[in-house]
């Protein structure tokens, strides 16, 4: 018996005025539907039910949307989002083994986007590039920004040099997501004055930072504006107690500078 019009008003009308919870899809009711788009070929309409049961609380369409947007099943990539439900999976999720799955693709995403900078900055595409390693430090590596400032500082891939940038990259990297390799850049570069005004109180800065994180070059620089007095005050001793750390491990020109030698290992007849 077909329904006449009149009971397709009245169910119309129940639609309209009975309480949601009753009629709304649920979570799995909308992620299975997303599969089921998946499966008929139409990957758009997968992702918007999986982006939409996962706005829902639902793991599992997190990281359906996730992958979606990271691999590009339905046609564009979108790192962000991507990032984003991954975050999700790895926050919600009671399965330890999708947990680390989801932070595997999170890592292997990473990857490719500082893959795609620097291929882009191998064709000097340098918008493109640069777009690339600001994005992958927005989502988690902190070593995006020094790579982006090392190509403005050196000029390499036939870059322009541009070290007032550089300065500035390792700035924001320093500040946010200090590396050693960074903070030795940018404790040159401030003791050299490259990039802007010379500041050695901030070249002592970097260099003492690198110390607290294990780096042995941050001795060495260091030492070395004790030595000067730049920065700190002139301190022969406090340079050699520095030195002596390097020194100790083999770096001979921290031996030279200090007129040191290596200090004996214990038990050792030399």
């Amino acid at each position: 018996m077909r329904p006449t019009l009149l009971m397709m008003l009245i169910w119309a009308v129940v639609a309209l005025v009975s309480p949601p919870s009753v009629h709304a899809q649920t979570a799995q009711e909308i992620l299975e539907t997303g599969k089921g788009h998946g499966v008929m070929g139409e990957p758009l309409a997968a992702q918007t039910a999986y982006e939409r049961a996962a706005a829902l609380g639902l793991a599992e369409a997190a990281h359906l949307a996730a992958q979606s947007h990271h691999y590009g099943w339905a046609g564009t990539r979108n790192f962000r989002k991507a990032a984003s439900h991954y975050d999700q999976v790895i926050a919600t999720s009671h399965l330890p083994a999708v947990v680390d799955e989801a932070r595997r693709q999170r890592a292997e995403m990473l990857r490719e986007l500082t893959d795609l900078a620097f291929e882009a900055a191998r064709k000097q595409d340098r918008a493109t590039s640069e777009r690339y390693y600001n994005l992958a430090f927005e989502l988690g590596d902190g070593a995006a920004l020094g790579s982006l400032a090392h190509f403005y500082e050196t000029g390499r891939m036939g870059w322009t040099r541009d070290e007032v940038k550089a300065r500035t990259l390792y700035e924001r990297q320093a500040e946010q997501a200090p590396s050693s390799l960074s903070l030795w850049a940018l404790g040159l570069m401030y003791k050299e004055g490259r990039g802007g005004p010379a500041d050695h109180p901030r070249a002592a800065a970097a260099f003492q930072a690198m110390i607290n994180m294990g780096a042995e070059a941050g001795y060495m620089e260091l030492a070395k504006l004790y030595l000067e007095g730049q920065g700190v005050p002139k301190d022969r001793a406090a340079a050699l107690k520095l030195l002596q750390r390097p020194c100790d491990s083999g770096v001979q020109e921290a031996c030279d500078l200090g007129g040191l030698t290596p200090t004996p290992l214990p038990g050792s007849a030399y």
